[in-house]
C-alpha cells in the first residue's frame, strides 16, 4: 500500500483504519501535464459505499491533474462493513522529481 496516501487518509479521516483499505493506487501523473512540467495540489473527495466501493469522488486544484486525480480514486476499494465513515478529503500533490546533479542533461 502506498505509503503516502496511506499517511493522508490517516491524517484525514482518522476514523479511517489501515486494516479496513483493500485497494489505493499511487496516482498516475498525465502525460501532458508532466510534460507541460504543470505541479500542483489536489484535494480529492470520496464517498463510499457500504459494499467498500468509491461511490463518487470531486476533485478540486489544478484542472490539468483534476481528471487524474479523480479517476485513481474511483479504483480504491475498502473492506465491506468496516468502514465507519462513508466520506472524506484526500490531499494528493503531483511534483515533477528534480533532476539529480550527477545526470547529464538532456
Amino acid at each position: 500500500m502506498p505509503i503516502g496516501l496511506l499517511i493522508a487518509l490517516a491524517l484525514l479521516a482518522p476514523t479511517l483504519s489501515a486494516s479496513c483499505i483493500a485497494h489505493l493506487e499511487v496516482p498516475k501523473y498525465p502525460e501532458i501535464a508532466r510534460l507541460s512540467r504543470v505541479e500542483g495540489a489536489i484535494t480529492v473527495d470520496v464517498s463510499i459505499g457500504a459494499d467498500g466501493k468509491v461511490v463518487s469522488t470531486t476533485a478540486s486544484g489544478v484542472a490539468m491533474l483534476r481528471e487524474a486525480a479523480e479517476e485513481n480514486a474511483k479504483h480504491w476499494t475498502f473492506q465491506p462493513e468496516t468502514h465507519y465513515i462513508t466520506c472524506f478529503r484526500c490531499p494528493l500533490c503531483y511534483s515533477r522529481v528534480a533532476r539529480l546533479a550527477t545526470q547529464p542533461a538532456q
